[in-house]
């Protein structure tokens, strides 16, 4: 039996690693695994393969193979994937409103933030 889709969602979001990689794909989209390897420094291997593929899996993203090149992917925000985005914008912009620690927060990528 699936679970309820807005827990599943919940819990994605919720493992370490999500939010980043999200705003990643969505902010640098069309990179494949390689490049987000680079771009997210401290993540290993098979935890962004878990992720990638549970974004997949619930359609928040999509993977595409290039057409010359079977053995290359390059991962994209989907719409739904979008439309996430747009709440999490205001979910840091939240954050920030009720924690001066998170001033400016919704204005950088997770990756580059010392918090994380």
């Amino acid at each position: 039996m699936k679970q309820c889709p807005v827990f599943e969602t919940a819990e994605l979001l919720g493992k370490k690693w999500t939010l980043p990689l999200l705003q990643q794909i969505e902010l640098h989209g069309g990179k494949g695994f390689n490049e987000l390897m680079r771009q997210m420094k401290k993540i290993s291997p098979k935890i962004l393969t878990e992720r990638l593929k549970a974004l997949e899996a619930q359609n928040i993203i999509k993977k595409e193979t290039a057409d010359k090149d079977q053995t290359r992917t390059s991962y994209f925000i989907t719409e739904k994937g979008k439309e996430l985005q747009k709440l999490l914008t205001q979910f840091r912009a939240w954050s920030a409103k009720y924690d001066a620690t998170f001033a400016g927060c919704e204005e950088r990528e997770c990756v580059k933030c010392e918090k994380y």
